[in-house]
């Protein structure tokens, strides 16, 4: 029977809306069912590794992140996913039952303040009902951090917690549990290629000009990382891997600029249309265009 998960935050970049288009272009190129590895190196929500869990049978899949309160809470829902749902509703009732908004706005302070307290605290089942409540209660969705690494995202003046879907939750927690799950940098998970692995590769995007980055961790992802990043795939190649690559196309806001087009010359380069829901302005939302690089 087949298992319907969904990514179970919402993740600036997330591809569930663009899952089934880069699949379909991919499938022309690549046959799934060559592969026995799939692998991906930035998971952050998921939205395109559900996608491939649901449709395609491998035997391994390898997800991992360099978020380490992310990743945790993969693991959690892994393998206590009935202790993540009590603490959920936990958070849930009390939110719902406060009167008013101020009162709303100063217990999601209140639960901010606590998961940037506890960061390395060992109760990592109460850390993750916070991250996942603090994405759903936070402005747009958004997981951002400041330059001491602290959650620092607004709140999105929400009436009501809707945090979770227990059939989703236990549909992750289904496919979750044929996953090898690792907190790594995407350099250390080279060692998990061979000539049998498929990696989906989406790393932070590069910004286009006159933007700023999304920043997940204390320290930026910038050129030097995109070009060791392009160095990765062509590890990847020389084992004889495959992988598909997103990320951001700089010509459409600067038809001289050729960072992807040069870094990938030696694969095939597409570019697709991305309809995208988060961002910080409104001006970073809408239909953009995006690259996708694959290595055969």
């Amino acid at each position: 029977m087949a298992i319907d998960a969904k990514p179970f935050v919402k993740w600036a970049g997330g591809k569930s809306k663009l899952s089934s288009t880069i699949l379909d272009f991919s499938s022309t190129k690549l046959d799934f069912d060559d592969f026995d590895t799939y692998m991906e190196p930035f998971v952050g929500g998921g939205g395109m590794f559900f996608a491939v869990a649901n449709q395609h049978n491998f035997k391994k899949k390898i997800i991992s992140d360099n978020n380490l309160q992310l990743i945790n809470t993969y693991k959690v829902i892994k393998e206590n996913v009935n202790g993540l749902i009590t603490e959920l509703d936990k958070i849930q009732n009390e939110f719902n039952a406060l009167p008013s908004m101020d009162d709303k706005k100063e217990y999601y302070l209140f639960l901010r303040a606590t998961f940037n307290k506890h960061l390395l605290s060992d109760n990592l089942v109460k850390q993750s009902s916070l991250l996942i409540a603090l994405n759903k209660l936070g402005f747009n969705g958004l997981y951002r951090v400041n330059g001491k690494g602290e959650f620092n995202v607004p709140f999105g003046q929400k009436k009501t917690a809707n945090l979770y879907s227990k059939n989703n939750l236990h549909n992750v927690n289904h496919i979750l549990q044929t996953t090898e799950i690792y907190h790594l940098d995407f350099r250390d998970t080279i060692e998990f290629v061979d000539e049998k692995t498929l990696v989906y590769i989406d790393s932070p995007y590069r910004p286009l000009p006159g933007t700023q980055a999304f920043k997940y961790q204390k320290s930026d992802f910038d050129d030097n990382d995109q070009i060791e990043l392009a160095e990765y795939c062509q590890e990847i190649n020389h084992r004889n891997g495959s992988f598909i690559l997103s990320n951001s196309d700089p010509i459409q806001k600067d038809p001289n600029d050729f960072f992807f087009d040069d870094l990938y010359k030696d694969f095939d380069i597409a570019r697709i249309d991305a309809r995208r829901s988060i961002g910080a302005t409104a001006s970073r939302r809408g239909v953009v265009s995006e690259i996708l690089v694959i290595g055969q």
